[in-house]
């Protein structure tokens, strides 16, 4: 599954949507599942081999885990939400950790903001603008926070 995700990461629509960090539809969401449940296995060999109270059943949570998201599309929306041109280097270590972090773990929430896992984010980095961090990590998680994803 990990070889097949990578390799095909570049031909399949879905993929690069979750790759670039963009909403889901319909379509997209028929490519996955044919891909997980077809093309790689079925719905029950996921099931069993996929832990669903790490990825809370979500599959592009899954899949995200395996191929990541593009480092600079996701420091791109962040700037963009901040509408600056250009991070410190201190904010940038704080979203280059918050981006490790989803591409390790597939997700994120702002209760996740608190894990031990991602170490100490200096908040007070972003100054008068620390709620946009806040809104930056429930962009992350709403592009994939779907019920129709949820197997």
């Amino acid at each position: 599954a990990i070889d097949y995700l990578k390799r095909n990461l570049q031909s399949s629509k879905a993929l690069q949507k979750i790759y670039h960090l963009e909403k889901l539809n319909e379509a997209d969401i028929l490519e996955l599942e044919k891909i997980l449940w077809q093309e790689l296995g079925t719905e029950k060999e996921y099931h069993e081999n996929v832990k669903d109270e790490l990825y809370g059943g979500n599959i592009a949570a899954f899949i995200r885990s395996i191929i990541g998201i593009d480092r600079q599309t996701a420091i791109k929306k962040f700037e963009d939400l901040l509408n600056v041109q250009q991070l410190n280097s201190m904010q940038m270590d704080a979203i280059g950790t918050i981006i490790d972090y989803v591409c390790k773990q597939g997700d994120i929430t702002p209760a996740a903001m608190m894990s031990p896992a991602l170490g100490s984010i200096p908040i007070d980095a972003f100054g008068d603008k620390a709620s946009f961090l806040n809104n930056y990590v429930v962009m992350l998680h709403e592009v994939i926070d779907d019920d129709k994803l949820k197997a």
